[in-house]
């Protein structure tokens, strides 16, 4: 299922995005995958990214936060740099770590992030309806108001604790 997506600017001028986990922002225990897709070229002037070879293997890293971001200094794989043009897609766990480079050119850069999650795992702060691009491995896209991961008891138990302070919120805020 599609979890979220979100389109980034980068302006002529644009600092660097520092090292860090997408799981880390989220804290979903379980991990998803990432399409990073150059809307308009992301070469390396343009602030492209680069990723740690092998990092997504060491699950959610120690981070602290720096401001808007929740940085990790780990050095865990080689470094390697995407220089992409637009329609270009750079496929990668939300636990791999990652940064993008400051933009240093005259041209502002877009580029279109989306995540997706097996229908066995769970988000607890998304409310239906899911939107579910497969099933059983082949396209199928449509809206449901549940999926297996909503439902199992598995799911559940990792976010217990999560699940009341959620819950918690929600009636407060209500």
């Amino acid at each position: 299922w599609m979890r979220w997506d979100h389109a980034i600017e980068k302006e002529s001028g644009g600092e660097c995005f520092p090292w860090h986990q997408d799981n880390a922002y989220s804290e979903i225990k379980d991990g998803g995958v990432q399409l990073w897709i150059a809307v308009t070229n992301s070469k390396d002037e343009h602030g492209g990214i680069t990723l740690q070879r092998g990092s997504h293997r060491k699950g959610l890293l120690p981070y602290h936060q720096e401001g808007n971001h929740r940085v990790c200094d780990e050095k865990l794989g080689e470094e390697v740099s995407f220089s992409c043009l637009a329609g270009d897609v750079v496929f990668f766990s939300s636990y791999t770590l990652h940064h993008a480079r400051p933009n240093i050119s005259h041209e502002k850069r877009w580029i279109y992030v989306l995540e997706y999650m097996s229908q066995r795992h769970i988000d607890p702060q998304i409310p239906a309806p899911y939107f579910m691009v497969s099933n059983h491995g082949k396209p199928n896209p449509c809206f449901v108001n549940t999926f297996w991961g909503k439902v199992s008891p598995i799911s559940h138990i990792k976010y217990c604790r999560r699940l009341k302070t959620v819950q918690v919120v929600r009636r407060a805020l209500r």
